[in-house]
């Protein structure tokens, strides 16, 4: 049930009606009245019941129970307002930027705190995809390739070699299958 919500909730602000994407607006989905105005949604989470969607203004917080949106842009603790991408660990969301760096939000205080590695320092790497493999490991495709972050021990490691596609290449996404690392860049998969 939870799965088919997810995939109805992701549909409707996609706004993919029949296979084929429009533009998402209240008007057209009258169950969702009240729609957050924030523009193209670029990605979608679910965190413990509740669905988070990164939009080019800001990042917002559905609960389908009561049917609420809660809105956050910069003004209300985002370092951008361009949210690119997120992230879900057991404990909390990664926030990626494609100029205001990576940041982390702890949903039970609502607070977002930025991830302090110099190379995600906003206006350095945009962040295009992250994978959390738990609290403290993140994988992140940008700009230019992929990063293995440590945040307990603060280590960054690149990965150099993305099978033949060439170094610096952009990533649009990463996953994660069984320890491998699968992305996807302008170039193919690698």
């Amino acid at each position: 049930m939870k799965r088919q919500f997810l995939l109805v909730a992701a549909a409707a602000l996609l706004g993919m009606v029949n296979g084929e994407i429009h533009p998402a607006h209240s008007a057209a989905y009258p169950d969702w009245e009240g729609y957050p105005p924030l523009f193209y949604v670029q990605d979608v989470v679910e965190f413990k019941g509740n669905v988070y969607g990164a939009t080019t203004a800001g990042m917002f917080r559905y609960n389908p129970e009561n049917r609420t949106y809660t809105l956050y842009y910069k003004n209300h603790g985002l370092e951008s307002g361009n949210v690119k991408c997120l992230g879900v660990s057991p404990s909390y969301i990664y926030i990626g930027f494609l100029t205001g760096g990576l940041w982390r939000f702890d949903p039970k205080i609502e607070r977002f705190d930025p991830i302090l590695f110099p190379e995600y320092a906003p206006n350095n790497i945009g962040v295009r995809s992250i994978y959390a493999k738990n609290d403290s490991i993140l994988y992140v495709g940008h700009t230019s390739g992929v990063d293995i972050l440590n945040l307990r021990s603060g280590e960054l490691r690149t990965i150099k070699k993305l099978g033949s596609i060439p170094m610096g290449t952009k990533v649009n996404e990463i996953k994660v299958f069984n320890d491998r690392i699968w992305v996807c860049t302008p170039n193919g998969l690698a």
